[in-house]
């Protein structure tokens, strides 16, 4: 069980956060999960209006999906949309100019609360470059934010980037959410 001042916990895989959500809602109900994997249309309608935030909003397929599926279920789910900083082809996420096209039409989709922006950077090792992409994270949330229609302004706060292998310059650079999974639990096996 997780300790009591651990609330947030995330998970990739919806099969995995299914099993626990199952196991741990009545003992710990207090716990908000967080879906930060990559989140498949199909599986959708399992997460939606039973997780806190989900990060991992990485086309607009995706976002209209999830729309479509609070507004079955009579709820506004929060989300984060995905960017792929660097438009790397083997990472999934939206481009920077994709991003801030799509930041004055975020007002039509009435059943998700645009939270924020994420991303999974590919470099680790490479402090410069982990730092340019974060921060050009941090001045796209800037750019959105300046264009979004003022009544989704204030709820426009999250920058969820950082790991375990990287969290103190994505703190440094403004991250609001960072993923510390492996320096808490280990490495996946497998």
């Amino acid at each position: 069980f997780p300790s009591h001042d651990m609330r947030d916990f995330g998970e990739n895989y919806v099969q995995e956060w299914e099993d626990k959500y199952t196991a741990l809602k009545d003992h710990c109900p207090e716990i908000r999960w967080h879906f930060i994997g990559q989140l498949q249309r199909n599986k959708v309608q399992k997460i939606v209006g039973r997780v806190a935030l989900i990060h991992s909003v990485s086309s607009e397929d995706l976002l209209a999906r999830i729309n479509r599926v609070a507004e079955t279920h009579g709820v506004v789910q929060p989300i984060l949309l995905q960017v792929n900083v660097r438009d790397e082809p083997t990472k999934a996420g939206f481009s920077l100019a994709l991003c801030r096209a799509l930041a004055s039409t975020l007002s039509a989709y009435q059943h998700v609360s645009v939270r924020g922006l994420m991303t999974f950077p590919s470099t680790h090792d490479d402090v410069r470059a982990l730092r340019a992409i974060f921060d050009d994270l941090v001045q796209l949330k800037h750019d959105m934010y300046a264009m979004l229609p003022f009544s989704l302004q204030s709820a426009f706060c999250e920058l969820s980037m950082g790991t375990t292998e990287d969290w103190p310059i994505a703190v440094q650079a403004g991250a609001t959410l960072i993923r510390l999974g492996t320096s808490v639990f280990g490495k996946r096996e497998g």
